[in-house]
């Protein structure tokens, strides 16, 4: 680290904080409760250092725990183009509410599912479990199918994804199959374990080339810094 760009290993680390913060979401009461895990917020895309402190300020000055995603516009005022970008990073341990709670518990709000989706996730339900859509209890639904998720398997998630194309949603396709991931294992921690760049791999890295652009064969520039006479021994003899 010492031979890199002081401005870039910043904006490198700030990248990896902002991938890995996001990748694993951030749980907001569990944040405002500890303050060495307090910064994270300002990792969580949509906010930022300003947008991430401000709310955090917020929910310890009123002492409050949200029960909902909703709350973030609600009861913390978040604007609603910034509650888009973020509240998908952002869950709330619906689990942790437990019966301390009147309000309706959406168990989605603990999820990577987006709120602009939630409805794709109740129906991919309801299909999956085969009710009728007129007697079809899609909360319901989506609590018992988060009981037994291997039940979405024979879901057709290409047709799906075609009437929703039809309706002018463009093509959620990627969107339904994260959604399915996502029903099987509420934010299942995603991250590989760490490993050490092999040679080829810091030769690429510090060099900036890959093997499609630096191979056997390839005709390159090169300076010569020094040459080393070696005596030849064993074969080279001959």
């Amino acid at each position: 680290q010492d031979h890199l760009n002081r401005d870039e290993l910043l904006e490198a680390l700030n990248l990896e904080f902002v991938n890995r913060t996001n990748e694993v979401g951030v749980d907001i009461n569990a944040i405002v409760a500890n303050v060495y895990s307090g910064n994270l917020v300002q990792f969580v895309c949509g906010l930022g250092p300003r947008k991430g402190a401000a709310l955090i300020k917020l929910l310890k000055q009123t002492n409050q725990r949200l029960e909902n995603r909703t709350q973030l516009v609600t009861a913390c005022h978040m604007g609603p183009n910034v509650f888009i970008n973020c509240v998908g990073f952002i869950k709330i341990d619906t689990n942790a509410l437990g019966d301390s709670t009147e309000a309706y518990v959406e168990v989605l709000d603990g999820s990577r599912v987006h709120p602009q989706t939630y409805e794709w996730a109740r129906k991919m339900a309801v299909d999956a479990l085969e009710y009728d859509d007129e007697d079809a209890n899609p909360a319901g639904a989506l609590e018992e199918i988060l009981e037994a998720p291997e039940r979405l398997k024979d879901l057709d998630l290409d047709a799906f994804a075609e009437e929703l194309e039809r309706q002018g949603f463009g093509n959620k396709s990627i969107t339904l199959y994260d959604i399915r991931a996502e029903l099987n294992h509420r934010y299942k921690d995603l991250r590989q374990p760490y490993q050490p760049p092999n040679s080829m791999e810091m030769f690429n890295m510090l060099t900036h080339e890959s093997p499609e652009t630096f191979y056997i064969g390839k005709m390159i520039q090169a300076t010569v810094t020094g040459i080393t006479h070696r005596k030849p021994e064993g074969d080279q003899l001959d």
